[in-house]
Order: C-alpha cells, then structure tokens, then sequence
C-alpha cells in the first residue's frame, strides 16, 4: 500500500482524523474536545497534543481537560475524565484546546519524562513550537513540575524522527548517558545515524518496533571502533511505528 493510501484508508477507518492537509490527529484529541465541551473547559496534556497531530508513546486512557481554578465540578460529571485545575494566561488557549506551547508545557510539567520529552520533540519536530520558545516557557513556570518542565526544555530535540526515539533517549538519560538523537557516526567508512548515541561513552542505542509483535527497543553498545552489538529490551502493548 502506497504512503499516501494508508492515512486515507486509516481516516476511512476511524483510525485517525484529518487535521490539515498533511497532518492527521488521532480520535483522542477529538474525544478531548467532547469531554471539555461538557465540563467547560479545554482538552489538555496528551488530548491537546493528539489534537494537534503529534506523535506521543500512548494514547491517553482517559480524555485530559484543563479547567480554571475557581471552578467546582461534581465528583460524578468527573467520571472518565483526567481533570486538571489551573490559571490560563492570554495565549494558552486555541479554541477548545490549549495552544501549542502551553500544552508542551503541560505535558513537561506534568507527565513523567519520557511521555513529556516524546510530546516536545514531536512539538518541535512538526515546527509548531521553537527551542528558544519552550525554553523561556519553562523558565517561567512556577510550583510544582518547574523542575521537571525546564529538564524536558532542556533535552527537547527535533532530531527524534519518532516518539520510540524520544522515549529511548529519554531512559538513556535517566541512565545518566549524554544521550544525543541522530549523531553522525563513521562504521567501516560508512556514515550512519544512530537513534541515540554517547560519544564519550562511545554508545549507540536503535529503537525498532515489529509489526505483530511485541515492540522492543535494541540497544547497541560500540564495543570497538568500528564495530555494534546489539542487546534488545521489549514491552507488550501497542506503540510507534518507525
């Protein structure tokens, strides 16, 4: 099946939903927008982000709805729905959804790092948010998760061709590596791009998924100049396609 069939076929489907001409959302960021419609307020976090069309590890289990601070909604119109309570400013919000920086922001703030740091680099990745931009964005956050915002800022790259990338690189941090996306590295006088690399530990790490099968990250280890190994590291349950 050609490139262009498949996102048609996936539409026809309910599958995903056309965005724009070349960019697609799936049905989450939509069911974002029903339930914040509902409890008046705007879809958020991993809703917001699917609504803009970009590529995150999983879909969110429950629609994420941000709504302002002084509002009181019963415990049982909550039902279903990952509800967040904040203060908007002007430009945090784009219709029915926050816009684009403040949900990277959120998302920093909020969701663990490897979720976070998919969610930034797509942002980046598609162009609709700056480094510079969500660098100052994250400087200015306040409270609870500026920490974990300005270290999501920081690491952001739109190098990550894919969120499985970003959540590769994001373990390999955690592991203390110097973790860079698609580093040029020189094999046996060929040029090639590892997923993720540590030049000064002289590491090389390559996320692959398999159709059918359990996704797995594989993670290389140069362990002589010119020369991978290769050891895999797997989790069950729907992900990324590189």
């Amino acid at each position: 099946m050609s490139s262009r069939k498949r996102p048609r076929t996936a539409v026809k489907r309910g599958q995903i939903k056309r965005v724009t001409r070349d960019r697609y959302c799936l049905p989450d960021g939509e069911r974002g927008v029903v339930a914040a419609a509902k409890l008046h307020g705007v879809a958020s976090h991993l809703s917001a982000a699917a609504h803009w069309g970009w590529e995150i590890k999983f879909p969110p289990e429950e629609p994420q709805v941000s709504v302002r601070r002084d509002r009181k909604i019963a415990a049982e119109r909550r039902v279903g729905v990952r509800l967040h309570w904040t203060t908007f400013s002007a430009g945090d919000v784009d219709g029915m959804v926050t816009g684009r920086l403040r949900t990277v922001v959120d998302c920093a703030r909020d969701l663990p790092f490897d979720e976070a740091l998919a969610v930034a680099d797509s942002a980046l990745r598609h162009g609709d948010v700056t480094k510079e931009e969500l660098v100052q964005a994250a400087a200015a956050v306040k409270g609870g998760g500026a920490a974990r915002a300005r270290r999501v800022a920081a690491c952001a790259d739109a190098r990550a061709a894919n969120p499985f990338e970003s959540v590769l690189r994001a373990l390999a941090i955690d592991a203390g590596l110097n973790a860079t996306p698609q580093v040029e590295v020189v094999v046996d006088g060929k040029e090639v791009h590892p997923d993720v690399a540590d030049r000064g530990r002289r590491i090389a790490l390559e996320a692959c998924a398999h159709r059918g099968a359990s996704r797995t990250c594989t993670i290389g280890r140069n362990a002589g100049a010119g020369s991978l190994t290769q050891r895999r590291a797997g989790r069950e349950g729907p992900g990324p396609q590189k």
